[in-house]
This record gives structure tokens, sequence and C-alpha cells, in this order.
């Protein structure tokens, strides 16, 4: 067993009263020890240019037990936490070109990936593809 950060992204957007719309990036984060993202707590996503973009949250989020495992009376459990980081849409851009690497800083110490493929650049891309479609078809809907 070792112990393996695993990360995964989601894009989300919120439009105020205003109809002024903000977007998220949210980092799903399983781990072996508990993990906790202090208020201002950044993520740190290295490009495929080499620029870093630093994203920093806007509360604490802490950690859950995700699953119980026993294996061959040996029982351990993953914890799981959902920070959100607020981005805007240049930084999505630039996202979507591709990602070598992410960074979260956490209370616990640093959680590091490298992706040897992009795998981030181009799922945020697509969510943010879908969230402009739906976005648009409310304007149109507003409209009416």
């Amino acid at each position: 067993m070792k112990d393996k950060t695993v990360f995964s992204v989601a894009l989300s957007a919120e439009k105020n009263k205003e109809n002024i719309t903000s977007y998220f990036l949210s980092l799903k984060t399983t781990s072996g020890t508990p993990i906790t993202v202090p208020e201002g707590g950044k993520l740190l996503i290295k490009l495929k240019d080499d620029t870093v973009i630093e994203l920093k949250t806007l509360m604490e989020y802490a950690g859950t037990v995700r699953d119980v495992h026993n294996v061959n009376g040996f029982v351990f459990h993953d914890y799981t936490i959902f920070p959100a980081f607020p981005i805007n849409e240049t930084q999505i851009k630039q996202i979507s070109g591709g990602v070598k690497k992410i960074r979260l800083e956490t209370i616990d110490g640093n959680k590091d990936k490298e992706f040897k493929k992009d795998k981030i650049g181009s799922i945020i891309e697509s969510q943010y593809s879908l969230l402009q479609n739906t976005i648009n078809k409310e304007k149109t809907n507003d409209d009416f």
C-alpha cells in the first residue's frame, strides 16, 4: 500500500441577482491521510508553458472519511475533500491550453500531482463550453 492522492476537477458557475456570472474550479481530493485546506488555501496550477496560476479558497475545507477498507484484518480509510476556488474566464482559458502539474497546499502538507498527458485542461475546456451553452440559452430565454 502507498499513500496516493487522487485529484478530480469540475467547473461550475453561478449567477447572482445582477446576472453576474462567477466561476469556481472544484477539486475533489482523496487521500489516505487526514487533509484540511485552510481559508485562503492555495491551488497552484503549472501550465504547459510553465507559467503558474494561483487560486485561493474563500473558506476552510476539512476532509471527511469516505471509505473504510478491511484488507486481511488491516483496517484503513480514505479521506475526501471538496475545496472550491474562484476562477475567472482568462484563467479558465489558460488552463484549457494544458496542465503539467497541480499542487494543493494543505495544513497537512502539499499534495502534488504531475500529468504525463493533459487531463485537467481538456476537462475544464469541455465543461466551460457546456456552461457557456447553458448561459447563452438562458440569455435567449430571458429575452422572451
